[in-house]
């Protein structure tokens, strides 16, 4: 679909910049019209959406003027004009919408996107509010493929270090909230760029961070061609690294599937369907542009951030995609998941495990380490579990492999290896 769309709006954008116009708003309009339009042909009508503009209000509490929003069920249109106030709860997801953006721009709409993070905060601690009565399941999964830690409710996050605790609760947060997006049609030459913007909004905030948490920033952030994206697990989970959590990524790959990647996830978590499910092999390349831990000090609480800078040259070399691959496993590791897969956990102190594999490299922490670390695998209370819905294991003349197979992918991967080694074998 992306593949798709991504001509239309090209075509669309080239026609509205060459349209003879000096009206600010009417060209803000124009723009804002054509993300809506995009947003209208994505969307499966079935599902009774709407794409409006308007506010967002909850209680006695609006918001400011909103460029686009996807909404459900029922707003209220402003009388004598074509914009709506919308209830937050059921706002999905929310677009400000820029022709070109600058600096100045980025910064404006980091605040106002913020703003209606605030409100579904407030909305979701009210006696309206359904926090409580939400299946957060999906959660307590990505958490794990983060954090490499397993949990199944409050009284195990209660016991988790700060920094891994205060992860859990911004992924509830992203998991409730309306996804906050930001689209400038026109952007910077450079990916480069791009990312230092957002350097750049950290450094002009430092001595005032007040809304400067992992939380309060949009969940992506498109500038042209290219995009920054927050791994918040729906559906992007990079893993720790060296204790940090690598939460913004940057990216060259057609900014139209990722912002389809994000609010068809957010349609899933919202209604139980599968648009967002994908058995293709290609994903998008990304590169960690920021990462974040949260920190205790002198009895204050924050966050902390360590900025990547990449040079354009690495950027294009990584280039804009990837072919998807399992986790390549060694004969001990292909022994630990055929036991995990088979009954659902391994208890740490079980001898026969231990004894089995004390002798690896490293010994049995190293060996444990090494399953955490392919995002498969996480350590909950005194037990190794599976973080997947459908881990499988698979053997090939080239090694064995696993991977999640939810979305089918591990299946169309073994049919691309199939068909490689039948052409290798007709060749000869």
């Amino acid at each position: 679909m992306a593949e798709l769309l991504k001509p239309f709006v090209d075509e669309e954008r080239k026609k509205l910049d060459a349209y003879a116009l000096t009206h600010g708003p009417t060209i803000g309009a124009m723009y804002e019209g054509l993300t809506k339009e995009l947003l209208q042909k994505a969307i499966p009508e079935s599902f009774g959406l709407q794409v409006v503009s308007g506010f967002i209000h909850h209680g006695e509490t609006t918001s400011g003027e909103i460029d686009c929003m996807l909404v459900s069920g029922a707003g209220e249109q402003v009388p004598y004009t074509s914009k709506f106030k919308w209830p937050i709860q059921d706002v999905i997801a929310v677009l400000e919408v820029k022709k070109t953006i600058s600096a100045d721009e980025l910064s404006d709409s980091y605040d106002h996107l913020r703003q209606v993070s605030r409100m579904y905060g407030e909305y979701i601690q009210s006696p309206h509010g359904d926090g409580g009565k939400v299946d957060i399941s999906w959660v307590y999964r990505v958490f794990s493929q983060v954090t490499g830690r397993r949990v199944s409710d409050y009284s195990e996050v209660e016991k988790l270090p700060f920094d891994l605790e205060m992860i859990f609760h911004i992924l509830v947060s992203e998991f409730l909230e309306p996804v906050r997006i930001v689209v400038g049609h026109h952007g910077w030459k450079k990916e480069e760029t791009l990312r230092g913007h957002i350097y750049k909004l950290l450094e002009s905030r430092k001595d005032n961070p007040q809304g400067m948490g992992a939380g309060s920033f949009p969940q992506l952030i498109i500038g042209g061609e290219y995009s920054i994206v927050k791994a918040n697990g729906f559906p992007y989970a990079p893993g720790l690294q060296d204790g940090m959590w690598p939460f913004l990524l940057s990216s060259s790959h057609n900014p139209v599937r990722i912002l389809l990647e994000l609010v068809f996830t957010k349609l899933d978590i919202k209604f139980g369907t599968n648009l967002a499910e994908d058995d293709s092999l290609e994903r998008e390349s990304m590169s960690v542009c920021l990462c974040t831990r949260a920190v205790q000090k002198d009895g204050k609480s924050g966050w902390e951030y360590m900025f990547y800078a990449l040079r354009e040259k690495e950027l294009r070399e990584r280039g804009s995609s990837y072919e998807w691959a399992p986790v390549a496993i060694s004969d001990a590791q292909h022994a630990a998941f055929m036991r995990l897969c088979r009954d659902g956990h391994i208890a740490l102190d079980d001898a026969d495990f231990r004894d089995f594999f004390h002798r690896e490299d490293g010994g049995i922490d190293r060996f444990i380490e090494s399953l955490v670390k392919t995002q498969l695998v996480a350590i909950q209370d005194s037990k190794l579990v599976l973080t997947t819905i459908s881990c499988q294991v698979v053997v090939t003349p080239d090694g064995t492999f696993a991977g999640e197979n939810h979305d089918g992918q591990l299946s169309a991967w073994i049919g691309e290896q199939l068909q490689a080694l039948s052409a290798k074998k007709r060749g000869g």
